[in-house]
């Protein structure tokens, strides 16, 4: 496997996010051919399965029962696999560290990425990391973890979720998701960073320097004039092709350095233009940044004006 380097940016106090950084690459530079076809056995038979015999996996694999012992013994070890005894024969199910380690792995056998660096950010239901493509272009890897912790309560909030029955399997559906969002909104002129790839539970996108719009503190009647009419903008062209955000907020709108452009992020909670949330949701988060940008900037919007904009009106 191609060699990962862990880059850090200098001065900013990241121990723990170096650490944790770290522990991901060590993770996947440590992956073995037949450790990674091993996880991604787990992860295809785990829907005939839920945890996948010891037996079962030899045959997928072709692997003898001592060669099959040591590479679960090594995934268990490592964190990347769990197991629980079931009628008498264990059984393995890949963990959320198996599966980002298997994404990455993916990613970087198929040169999208060539190098891994700090945690940008982290929330309940996903990381996200700074990363290179080997011709030296930064990008950005998001790994989902929809579920894990709130499988209920998830499959209660998202209608897409209700006829899922794992949390892998809502991961990698949310990933999918996201990033067809990204690609049909991205295509159709909205602000959003470029897609570039989608595996498992990974998305990967262009890096886009700036700050989460919560972050800025200054910005000129000029400026926050132009990032709002992107936000608008973009969420206008994707209600054109039957998306909303679902998420809108000062979080999920990330103002560039330098020419200070609104992008907006995080479209892992879109709904349909026909869904029964759709209105609710496409007028709440309208009103929110409104009240943020009257708040934060001074700057005096109509959100009624400004939901007509989105639908066309």
């Amino acid at each position: 496997m191609q060699q990962v380097k862990v880059n850090i940016a200098p001065g900013q106090g990241l121990k723990r996010a170096l650490g944790i950084v770290r522990k991901l690459v060590e993770r996947v530079a440590a992956l073995s051919s037949r450790e990674a076809r091993a996880l991604a056995t787990l992860v295809r038979l785990r829907t005939r399965y839920g945890a996948v015999p010891s037996s079962a996996l030899s045959r997928e694999l072709r692997a003898d029962e001592r060669e099959m012992t040591k590479i679960l013994n090594d995934l268990v070890k490592n964190g990347l696999a769990r197991a629980r005894l079931v009628r008498g024969e264990y059984s393995y199910e890949v963990t959320r560290r198996g599966l980002d380690s298997l994404a990455i792995s993916w990613l970087i056998s198929k040169g999208f990425i060539s190098d891994l660096g700090e945690r940008l950010g982290v929330g309940k239901e996903s990381e996200v990391y700074l990363a290179w493509a080997p011709n030296g272009v930064p990008l950005t890897v998001k790994l989902h973890r929809e579920g894990l912790r709130q499988f209920k309560a998830l499959r209660r909030l998202r209608g897409y979720a209700l006829n899922i029955g794992d949390w892998i399997e809502v991961s990698i559906l949310t990933a999918s998701r996201e990033f067809e969002a990204l690609l049909t909104v991205k295509r159709s002129g909205g602000l959003v960073p470029r897609p570039v790839v989608a595996h498992l539970n990974a998305v990967v996108t262009e890096y886009v320097e700036g700050l989460e719009l919560d972050q800025v503190t200054s910005l000129g009647l000029q400026d926050s004039k132009r990032v709002l009419s992107d936000v608008i903008e973009t969420l206008r062209v994707a209600y054109a092709n039957g998306i909303v955000h679902g998420d809108l907020s000062p979080y999920n709108i990330l103002v560039s350095e330098g020419d200070r452009r609104g992008y907006l992020i995080d479209w892992s909670q879109y709904v349909n233009v026909d869904d029964s949330s759709a209105q609710s949701l496409l007028r709440e988060g309208v009103e929110h940044i409104a009240s943020f940008f009257r708040r934060r900037f001074g700057l005096s919007v109509n959100p009624e004006e400004l939901v007509n904009r989105v639908k066309g009106g």
